[in-house]
């Protein structure tokens, strides 16, 4: 059996708490992680390793936007193309629009938690590389599990970032589709009794019978997924 290749997601971070919540996502998907606390460290580790990812907090040491500069280090000096995701506490529009500016590939606000994560490296990571994805989603309830692609689906589970379907065949990556479905009408009332979502990962368990697929919300949709947050706490305070 061949050996299952870790990927590796290469950090930088002053804040102690938040790489020991980091380094604990990454050990249960079962991602390699490198964390560094300063600039400084970071850069002379990425000369000489290429990570499948990389993890720049905005501000480290209270400066003005440290990360932002060393994303513009990466991209104009190194010769590597890696992608980069800014993260911070901060997601006001000023901030967007700086990380966007920089040329970085994707923001991720803090505080971190595994489905944000998972919903993150789902974009840029090989789908066999991350194991164990059904444990990072909100099981839905049966009675809203049903929902319509272009074919029968069902809803494995969801989180705010997106949604974790098995349907009787592929849904190619990077294809947006519209789903259907009575647990969407719950969610958003008259506004709409459907979403579009994108195609992020493939599991596939048997070419013939089934195929797993995690689906990325519209992220410039903030609207629906504030809907969303709120109707998955509603699901969880139920269950208590």
């Amino acid at each position: 059996m061949k050996k299952k290749v870790r990927p590796l997601l290469m950090s930088v971070d002053d804040d102690p708490a938040y790489n020991k919540i980091l380094s604990s996502i990454c050990e249960k998907m079962q991602v390699e992680v490198n964390i560094s606390d300063t600039a400084k460290e970071f850069v002379k580790k990425l000369s000489t390793t290429t990570p499948d990812i990389c993890l720049i907090d905005i501000n480290l040491s209270r400066g003005e936007k440290v990360g932002l500069q060393i994303v513009k280090f990466i991209k104009e000096k190194m010769n590597k193309k890696i992608p980069i995701l800014v993260v911070s506490a901060s997601n006001d529009m000023e901030t967007l629009n700086s990380v966007a500016e920089i040329g970085a590939d994707g923001f991720m606000a803090k505080p971190i938690d595994a489905p944000r994560l998972l919903s993150k490296l789902a974009k840029y990571l090989p789908y066999e590389k991350i194991s164990n994805l059904e444990t990072f989603f909100k099981t839905i309830p049966s009675s809203y599990s049903q929902c319509i692609v272009d074919r029968d689906a069902t809803i494995l589970g969801m989180n705010d970032e997106g949604i974790f379907l098995e349907c009787s065949d592929e849904i190619p990556i990077g294809v947006e589709i519209e789903l259907e479905g009575n647990i969407f009408q719950d969610i958003l009332g008259d506004m709409s009794p459907s979403i579009k979502v994108t195609s992020a990962i493939n599991l596939i368990e048997d070419p013939i019978l089934k195929s797993k697929s995690y689906l990325v919300f519209d992220q410039k949709n903030i609207l629906l997924q504030d809907s969303i947050a709120k109707w998955l706490h509603q699901i969880d305070l139920n269950e208590k």
